[in-house]
């Protein structure tokens, strides 16, 4: 199976990324520089800007003003959903997520309501080089970056976390959470 036989194939699998973590480490990677979607621009670079909006409450914590570790657990099943930078601008992702924050807070308004807090931005490259060290190998990459566009947003992408121990997989998502609150920008 290819890069784009697989990621077709799961394109509705909610732990797309627990499926790549049975795929060999090789194939992984190589598929970073294949295009995993028919609505492609092409594959994500190492130099492109990745960004993430937050919401809060879902992912950051009032009490103590920074991002949650839960914030990132979607990168261990479904993929981490960011915006490519050289494809969509802050302006635009704020606008889309604002629009998905209302649809939310209308959908369930006898729930505590949701409001926009932020972004944070890297490059493909910081998120690609975060390793953990599983015995008997050490450092080994953490998270693997997938182009992922979808028919209404050619900047979509996957961030794919593909450690699968406890251990590593908790190291990995610690410093990905050190690298995004370091990062992060309110919206005005």
């Amino acid at each position: 199976m290819d890069c784009r036989e697989f990621f077709d194939a799961n394109s509705n699998n909610n732990n797309k990324c627990k499926a790549i973590q049975n795929v060999s480490e090789a194939v992984r990677e190589s598929w970073e520089a294949s295009m995993a979607s028919a609505h492609s621009p092409g594959p994500v670079a190492d130099v492109e800007g990745l960004i993430r909006y937050w919401i809060n409450p879902v992912h950051y914590d009032n009490d103590t003003g920074s991002l949650k570790p839960t914030a990132f657990d979607d990168a261990s099943d479904k993929g981490l959903s960011v915006n490519r930078s050289k494809y969509m601008a802050v302006d635009k992702i704020r606008e889309m997520a604002a629009s998905r924050v209302t649809e939310w807070n209308q959908s369930n308004s006898s729930r505590p309501p949701r409001s926009l807090l932020g972004y944070s931005k890297f490059l493909a490259s910081e998120i690609r080089k975060v390793v953990t060290s599983i015995p008997p190998a050490p450092d080994r990459r953490a998270f693997c970056v997938y182009d992922t566009a979808k028919p209404d947003d050619n900047s979509h992408a996957d961030v794919c976390q593909v450690v699968s121990t406890k251990q590593g997989a908790r190291s990995a998502r610690s410093q990905m959470r050190e690298l995004a609150n370091r990062r992060l920008q309110y919206f005005a």
